[in-house]
């Protein structure tokens, strides 16, 4: 996929790429899954123009500030 396809969905700032998984957000029964988030009470997001935040809890879009 090219980076202009992603674009049409939002900015490139609002959609990320690459998030941490674990089964608590989606158990998804993948070998070595993570039981819980492995930075501690934070999930990281890497987003499409190459930054990353930091959330906590499920809900992905809700960064720490």
């Amino acid at each position: 996929m090219k980076l202009s396809a992603v674009s049409k969905y939002g900015a490139l700032t609002d959609i990320y790429a690459v998030s941490d998984l674990d089964s608590q957000i989606a158990a998804g029964g993948w070998q070595n899954e993570a039981a819980a988030p492995v930075h501690g009470s934070t999930r990281n997001n890497l987003y499409f123009d190459w930054h990353v935040k930091s959330f906590r809890g499920i809900i992905m879009s809700i960064a720490i500030q």
